[in-house]
């Protein structure tokens, strides 16, 4: 990033990585949650003619 040290560039950019670790958890947290389609369970095996 062109800082002189590490501290200067975590001391810069750290309060980004909090939020975009907390809406990353947001995301999975949903997408945990909703259903998931299964091609198969339709009588599909994913092959067709």
């Amino acid at each position: 990033m062109g800082h002189s040290t590490v501290g200067i560039t975590l001391g810069t950019y750290s309060h980004v990585a909090e939020g975009m670790q907390a809406d990353a958890a947001a995301l999975v947290a949903q997408l945990m949650t909703q259903p998931v389609s299964n091609p198969l369970a339709a009588g599909g095996c994913g092959d067709h003619d």
